[in-house]
């Protein structure tokens, strides 16, 4: 009976002691605490948000493509990644990713016929600044990918350089080898189709 005194007494003081120091934790001693941290999202109108990520599938020429996205929000997070993709009509469409309320990308396009979404632009950023555009063009019958990549400097947002890719729609064609004289420098470098 004793042993069982001195177990309820221990439950009830580390209980006390943990009630303490959480309600502490929660007090800041200020007003300025109690109000409503700004959210670091934008909440734009006509966009849905999602936590989830992509919904992806094989289309009929064998190309992993988005065709929708998973873990619908009503307010997005701060934390982590969301998507916000919004309808533009007419099959046209725009969604954005940020990472930690941080931009990472922006992509318009349409939705083709089979339903999954169609990248004909894309921005991308680093710690929140435009760092390049990417412009896409999509040849059926060759069964190509053309992608034209404008380097940006993040500082100025003047243009550094523009490059011009065309690769085949499915990965392990011919000119999906590395190129020899492409160098690892560490720097964001985009390469084909990032649907």
């Amino acid at each position: 009976m004793r042993t069982r005194g001195v177990l309820l007494r221990g439950l009830a003081v580390t209980t006390c002691v943990a009630l303490l120091m959480l309600s502490a934790c929660s007090w800041t001693g200020s007003e300025e605490a109690e109000k409503p941290r700004p959210l670091k999202i934008p909440i734009i109108e006509g966009m849905t948000y999602y936590v989830g990520g992509p919904v992806v599938a094989n289309d009929s020429f064998g190309r992993t493509r988005f065709r929708s996205f998973a873990g619908e929000v009503e307010i997005p997070p701060s934390r982590g990644m969301v998507i916000g993709h919004k309808d533009l009509g007419n099959k046209a469409y725009e969604y954005r990713v940020w990472i930690n309320g941080d931009p990472l990308s922006l992509q318009r396009g349409t939705v083709d016929d089979e339903g999954f979404l169609l990248n004909d632009y894309q921005e991308g950023f680093a710690k929140g600044k435009l760092v390049g555009r990417l412009y896409f063009t999509y040849d059926d019958e060759k069964e190509k990918l053309s992608t034209k990549v404008e380097h940006v400097d993040p500082e100025t947002g003047e243009l550094i350089k523009t490059e011009y890719k065309e690769r085949d729609y499915v990965i392990g064609g011919d000119d999906w080898e590395e190129d020899e004289d492409d160098e690892d420098d560490g720097e964001l470098i985009w390469e084909g189709n990032i649907e």
